[in-house]
């Protein structure tokens, strides 16, 4: 019997050009992608090589759209053609930033630069725009005074500028905001807002000035603003509806979120997933997770089934479902989306969802997902997530060495990011002495912290036997007896309480 496809896997064997585009896509992010992880983490974790894509018509796909003689490519080309305009630019706009982030680094990805730069002037000159302006300045710490004094002496255009504004010197700045806001300069009153405290009377008539002129930061700022106050509102609703149809993606992202949110009298999970997409084809960062989970995913209903009123994933969805996670995850500062994304990515590989199973991309991912996790900011929450999976993979020898204290590590930062079982091995680890100094009255701590902010019930069974033993604290019968009970109704048998009480001997655990 023959295994079925992954669902992108099925793309390479059609004959149908769109799908083969699709394909070329799919292949291009995830060589950007496993160029990325190896650069990082390779040498660092002391992981095996990641295999690269096979190579297409003779040309690295990495550099699709040219050919060796740095001419574009039939194969690049047909791309071009069969896909849709807004998956061009996407594309190119992915491919421009990968190489800006490596432009330090060699020449090449300078050239890159400039040529990515050239087709995408023939699909979105404003977005060109944009990459020409982070061109000039792709290697910040390599611009001395002297060069950038320079270039701005040469009088580029302001909206430039006001592009280049955060890599300027402090007098640089004041005279480049003030010649933007001479000129009503859109980006120009959004710094100039932003300078006050946030809803005050100056932010709020400054703010709404910025919005006004066109500011994408500035619109979603203040549409942000408004549905906070009064989602009822006209404004609020006008503000809204101006911002579906921004032309720049960060405003439709905002609007997104305004769909999003299930306070929001205006609640759509439809709009809310077309305008992700729609956003992340504009090049948003913060959309590029969320469309790519729903073009890989396809569309749930409230209960979590797939709904049929909702397109559901298809092999050319899932292809640029892959690609936007990717850009999520190689976004020039990755933070909280690229580990989701990586997360994500690292299960599908892990199970063989859309993508061939590959325990090798697993490890990467993973490693990349626990680096850049966020720790909640309310104790109460549950975090950690993946911390503890790179915990456990290091615990287990799964494709990394199993390292005893590597996984202690990884424990440590997962309960330090709130995750409960992390918390309470933390506390088996304090009360034996495993990879840290044995410390009766930490493990208790562990344990109290697990109990009271979770309710973890395994905590509160080793908090009866610490009590009952006097372990970190005097003896509490009375409260051992109530911590056994509460253990009792989550689910701990008599069996199970024994042999948590036997942690303190080192036996049976």
């Amino acid at each position: 019997m023959t295994t079925p496809l992954p669902l992108i896997e099925t793309l390479k064997t059609s004959t149908n050009p769109k799908d083969r585009a699709y394909w070329g896509a799919y292949l291009c992010a995830q060589l950007q992608l496993k160029r990325y992880l190896s650069m990082r983490y390779q040498e660092k974790l002391g992981l095996a090589p990641l295999p690269l894509p096979q190579l297409v018509n003779g040309a690295p796909l990495w550099i699709f759209a040219f050919d060796e003689e740095g001419e574009v490519s039939t194969f690049t080309m047909e791309t071009l053609k069969a896909l849709k305009e807004e998956d061009v630019k996407r594309t190119l706009m992915k491919q421009f930033w990968f190489c800006y982030q490596r432009a330090h680094r060699s020449e090449t990805y300078i050239y890159w630069m400039q040529r990515f730069l050239e087709l995408l002037l023939k699909v979105d000159p404003k977005e060109a725009l944009n990459g020409w302006a982070a061109l000039s300045v792709f290697a910040p710490e390599s611009v001395t005074a002297a060069e950038r004094t320079k270039y701005l002496a040469s009088d580029p255009p302001l909206r430039l500028q006001m592009l280049l504004y955060p890599y300027l010197t402090e007098k640089e700045r004041r005279a480049v905001l003030k010649r933007g806001l001479d000129a009503n300069d859109p980006r120009a009153l959004y710094v100039k807002a932003e300078s006050y405290k946030y809803g005050n009377a100056y932010w709020r008539r400054a703010m709404e000035k910025a919005a006004k002129f066109g500011d994408p930061l500035a619109c979603a700022r203040w549409l942000g603003y408004l549905m906070e106050k009064d989602p009822t509102s006209e404004d609020a609703k006008e503000w809204l509806r101006l911002c579906e149809v921004h032309p720049d993606g960060f405003p439709v992202w905002e609007a997104s979120r305004q769909y999003w949110n299930r306070e929001r009298p205006c609640y759509d999970i439809k709009k809310a997933i077309a305008l992700a997409e729609r956003a992340a084809s504009l090049g948003c960062t913060e959309a590029f997770y969320t469309s790519g989970l729903s073009h890989l995913e396809g569309f749930y209903d409230e209960e979590g089934k797939v709904s049929d009123e909702l397109p559901t994933a298809t092999p050319q969805r899932a292809a640029l479902g892959y690609v936007d996670m990717v850009a999520a995850i190689v976004e020039p500062n990755p933070g909280l989306r690229s580990a989701e994304a990586a997360g994500a990515l690292a299960n599908d590989y892990l199970e063989g969802h859309f993508v061939t199973s590959d325990p090798l991309m697993v490890a990467y991912l993973v490693a990349h997902a626990a680096i850049h996790e966020d720790v909640p900011e309310d104790e109460t929450e549950s975090g950690g997530y993946l911390a503890w999976w790179l915990y456990t993979l290091y615990r287990d020898g799964f494709v990394f060495k199993q390292d005893d204290r590597l996984a202690q590590k990884w424990l440590m930062v997962a309960a330090e990011r709130h995750h409960p079982d992390a918390i309470y091995n933390a506390g088996i680890a304090f009360e034996l002495g495993q990879g840290v100094e044995k410390d009766p009255r930490k493990a208790l701590d562990c344990w109290f912290s697990a109990w009271t902010r979770f309710r973890h019930v395994l905590a509160a069974a080793k908090m009866g036997v610490a009590y009952q033993n006097g372990a970190g604290c005097e003896a509490n019968p009375k409260a051992a007896a109530f911590l056994f009970n509460e253990a009792r109704k989550g689910g701990v048998d008599e069996a199970l309480l024994v042999r948590l009480g036997r942690h303190a001997d080192n036996t049976d655990h």
